[in-house]
């Protein structure tokens, strides 16, 4: 197999972002039970000696999974939260997340269309991590790919679940030796877009075709459940500001399905891919 970009040069096998376990039980998911099988507890992952990315798998916190088809500002919440100011029962309040060091590296690609006019909750509002030293940078927008996280259905609207749930992508990515987690733009439930990887790197979730490719992906697995109505607004409204942005025809807004062998983004968000992209919902280029 051929390099990931984002591993390092001596590593042995390359893993796409879909290949690696995500979480048995999401945050908020209703209950799943599992035959035969005892959950794993952070205590029994800890006292068994699990390290690294076996650890996180045990734990499930290692990002999203498809299977093949046949299977430096201080952090200030976006005001209003989406959906405004509701914060399930019992749960702590979203502590603010102290700024990550001053990003360096290449600029992001230059706008060369309408102007990126999109609300995007930044990537300081989740983690301070900085990205890892093995990253390339973008060089230029031309083509959009979509995805689906995978794994077990999600069903979270909260943005404290959201966040804990990206660090925990963002820490499974890491432990397979990328630089980051994946994508460029992540979409919850409730309908906030979210700032992933910095749009001046090159994203890691198309195997050997991540050049110029923006990664935007929808929390859930859309084979097991649907997209939330305001999921789709929010996606929808970020194609068409980047496709309108970087000049991207339909023609190259893409899913994972349709540039490698997987059944992401799912079914019910693939169906939905094709309705926009035939239908004048998706700006033409």
């Amino acid at each position: 197999m051929s390099r990931h970009p984002d591993q390092p040069v001596d590593a042995r096998v390359e893993l796409d972002p879909h290949d690696v376990p995500t979480p048995d039980v999401w945050p908020d998911a209703p209950p799943v039970a599992s035959p035969g099988a005892a959950p794993v507890s952070r205590r029994a992952v800890l006292l068994a000696g699990l390290s690294g990315a076996a650890a996180l798998s045990a734990l499930g916190l290692t990002g999203c999974v498809a299977s093949s088809p046949s299977s430096s500002r201080n952090y200030i919440e976006p005001n209003p939260i989406y959906p405004p100011g509701r914060s399930p029962a019992g749960r702590a309040a979203v502590r603010p997340v102290p700024p990550a060091p001053t990003p360096t590296g290449p600029a992001a690609p230059p706008v060369t269309g309408t102007p990126l006019t999109l609300r995007v909750i930044p990537r300081a509002t989740w983690t301070r991590a900085a990205v890892g030293s093995n990253i390339h940078p973008l060089n230029g927008v031309h083509r959009i790919t979509v995805h689906h996280a995978g794994g077990k259905p999600y069903w979270s609207t909260d943005a404290a679940s959201t966040y804990r749930t990206l660090e925990s992508i963002r820490g499974g990515h890491r432990a397979q030796g990328w630089a980051d987690i994946g994508y460029h733009f992540i979409v919850d439930r409730a309908g906030r877009v979210l700032e992933g990887r910095p749009l001046r790197y090159q994203g890691a979730h198309v195997s050997d075709n991540n050049e110029h490719n923006i990664g935007v992906m929808a929390l859930g697995n859309f084979n097991d459940q649907r997209p939330a109505t305001a999921q789709l607004n929010a996606l929808n409204a970020t194609l068409n500001a980047l496709a309108a942005a970087y000049r991207i025809p339909v023609q190259r807004v893409y899913t994972h399905r349709e540039l490698g062998k997987t059944a992401c983004p799912g079914a019910s968000l693939q169906n939905h891919m094709d309705r926009i992209r035939s239908d004048a919902r998706l700006a033409r280029g």
